[in-house]
């Protein structure tokens, strides 16, 4: 992480700075109460953490990160998120039935970094509609996207799935099951 805040708005801060910022920003808390009976707040550290807990801390600190400062995460942090899918996770999408049209989806999917190369754009991104065994008259459904920059999606739109898959950072992922994980994890499912 020093990489991304060594130098934030002039200042330069070294990595327990950082940790203790981030703690402090985004961190989850565990109330005590003093000899005196004065109760204060006390961040609980990650390795303490519950898997739960730590999925929000972790959570909280892309969107800290997002929305309050003007770092950028790798696409490989962004979805580090992958690496904790279980089998039952994965199961889950299959079985789901998702709803041809989210409007909702589409627009939180301007509102996120590039998923290749991590840029945001202020203006938003665009949704990159997966072709599928659909051909070209018939748009793929909107749970089958993802974001993209202009440029990378002017340079990736023409590549199909299973290309896309090979080099986006989606840690092996099929890139349909990605997408599905993607969309349930906005509904708040997995």
């Amino acid at each position: 992480m020093q990489g991304y805040f060594k130098e934030l708005d002039g200042e330069f801060y070294d990595s327990e700075e950082i940790k203790n910022m981030l703690y402090a920003k985004t961190g989850i808390f565990e109330n005590y109460k003093n000899i005196g009976g004065f109760i204060f707040r006390n961040p609980i550290t990650l390795s303490k953490m519950k898997k739960e807990e730590a999925s929000e801390f972790i959570n909280k600190i892309i969107n800290y990160i997002d929305n309050d400062t003007d770092c950028i995460l790798t696409p490989e942090l962004r979805n580090c998120w992958l690496l904790h899918v279980k089998d039952s996770d994965i199961e889950f999408a299959i079985q789901f039935n998702f709803p041809e049209k989210t409007p909702e989806y589409i627009r939180h999917q301007h509102s996120l970094t590039c998923i290749n190369c991590g840029i945001f754009n202020i203006n938003g991104n665009d949704s990159h509609h997966i072709r599928h065994n659909t051909g070209l008259a018939n748009k793929p459904p909107d749970w089958f996207s993802i974001p993209l920059c202009r440029n990378c999606h002017n340079k990736l739109q023409a590549l199909s799935g299973h290309e896309l898959a090979k080099i986006l950072p989606i840690y092996g992922f099929n890139i349909e099951i990605y997408c599905k994980l993607a969309y349930l994890r906005w509904l708040n499912k997995l």
